[in-house]
């Protein structure tokens, strides 16, 4: 009867220890699909810039690197910068961008971790939402997903900023508590008896 007790503590434990693998890898694929899109909105940028008239081109990268970099700043507390860098290569006009901490130069789609990303990533599609002056409403799925949660409360906060500040509709949907604290409008959707039960607060 022991030896059955044992092998029956086994197998659970192997049970266990493949469902935490499937997650591992559902994870990493996830974070794969997020570098991915990460790198895209980069390259938005560089195309973006190389787009628009050269007179207006450095303004329009100074809005960016401001705005990336305050945001940075204030959310992780501590000193980064944001940097494009405009330079001609074969007579033809070149972008570089890199993320520069503790005198550190880094490229963004190759060595930035711990939420950085994400959140150069989501001040982009801001400041691209702003300049398209299109409808003003922008929803973000999870954006924020890898961001750790001692700065979620911070980057919150920067948002609600920010959609101050450009007159912006932000939608973000998430999982995560602590990006609430600077929100207007919260609703929560959660599940019970088999039904979505939708309840709505005002934060304002």
């Amino acid at each position: 009867m022991e030896k059955i007790n044992q092998l029956s503590n086994l197998i659970n434990k192997n049970l266990i220890l493949e469902e935490e693998y499937k997650k591992n890898i559902l994870l990493d694929k996830e974070q794969q699909q997020k570098i991915k899109e990460e790198n895209l909105i980069l390259e938005e940028l560089k195309e973006f810039l190389l787009q628009i008239s050269a007179n207006y081109r450095e303004d329009i990268c100074n809005l960016f690197t401001n705005l990336v970099t305050e945001a940075l700043t204030s959310i992780f507390e501590k000193d980064i910068r944001f940097e494009i860098k405009l330079y001609s290569y074969r007579k033809e006009p070149a972008i570089d961008i890199t993320v520069i901490e503790d005198e550190l130069e880094v490229d963004p789609q190759k060595s930035c971790g711990g939420g950085v990303n994400d959140i150069i990533s989501l001040v982009l599609k801001i400041i691209f939402i702003y300049l398209k002056n299109s409808n003003r409403i922008l929803i973000l799925d999870e954006s924020l997903k890898f961001l750790s949660r001692n700065y979620l409360e911070q980057a919150s906060s920067f948002i609600r900023d920010i959609s101050e500040r450009m007159n912006l509709q932000i939608i973000l949907v998430s999982h995560k508590p602590e990006l609430e604290v600077g929100c207007d409008n919260l609703i929560t959707i959660e599940k019970e008896n088999n039904r979505s039960v939708i309840t709505n607060e005002n934060n304002s």
